[in-house]
């Protein structure tokens, strides 16, 4: 084998095999999918998404989503919540407690079982190469802003693409500068700066719609996406 790309995600094989006994930096997240509650669950009529963070009052670095999605053919809506732990030294958010609220707001009942696991943010922590081994998505990590995963990944297929036509070329498979190639990327640039806002959106000292506006100017985000990635509550946060 000269060369293996671990493209099957946060809690892939390839990444697990790489990295026994390493403890990535990474978000944890608990997630259910219900039927929609018309009375409460509007998300799927009004076809929108919403993140919240009004949780980080709390101590959560992360938010609360609500995504509507179809389910044998039927309205359902994910509801999660996550926590990317940016500040490792600090006191974790009670997670469930949270989320069972949120979920109790919504007349939704809390289940028996939760879908959890944790999912790595991109970071200098988490090596994301060794000789012969790239890892490229989820398996490299997401930013720790928003979480974004999938335009990422696209992004990191491009440069693992050339790292692995260039160890061809030159017969050499060690793949050692993987890591700067990454950095010197577009990709790289974004994850830098999402890290940065994470930095001072979940160390409150910026307010999250602040945060979004940077990140997605209104020149190329239709003006509605911005109130809808932060609920109605935003006034009870630092700044607001």
């Amino acid at each position: 084998m000269q060369t293996l790309i671990g493209a099957d995600g946060a809690l892939g094989m390839v990444r697990r095999k790489m990295l026994p006994l390493h403890k990535p930096c990474s978000a944890r997240t608990l997630q259910i999918l219900a039927e929609v509650n018309p009375e409460y669950d509007t998300e799927f009529a009004e076809k929108k998404l919403v993140w919240d963070f009004t949780p980080v009052k709390e101590g959560l670095q992360g938010y609360v989503w609500h995504f509507p999605c179809l389910r044998d053919g039927k309205p359902w809506v994910a509801h999660g919540i996550g926590d990317v732990g940016i500040y490792s030294e600090k006191p974790r958010a009670d997670m469930k407690r949270i989320f069972s609220r949120v979920l109790k707001s919504r007349n939704t009942p809390s289940p028996k079982t939760w879908s959890s696991h944790p999912v790595p943010w991109f970071s200098d922590k988490n090596p994301v190469s060794q000789p012969n081994v790239l890892l490229v998505g989820d398996a490299a990590g997401i930013e720790p802003a928003f979480g974004g995963g999938i335009h990422i990944a696209l992004s990191y297929g491009e440069v693992a693409a050339q790292a692995v036509i260039d160890a061809f070329q030159n017969n050499d498979f060690s793949f050692l500068d993987y890591g700067k190639r990454l950095k010197s990327h577009l990709v790289g640039e974004w994850i830098h700066n999402c890290t940065r806002l994470a930095l001072e959106m979940y160390g409150g000292k910026r307010n999250p719609l602040d945060v979004t506006r940077e990140l997605f100017p209104e020149s190329s985000v239709s003006p509605g996406v911005l109130s809808r990635m932060v609920s109605e509550v935003l006034k009870h946060l630092p700044g607001s």
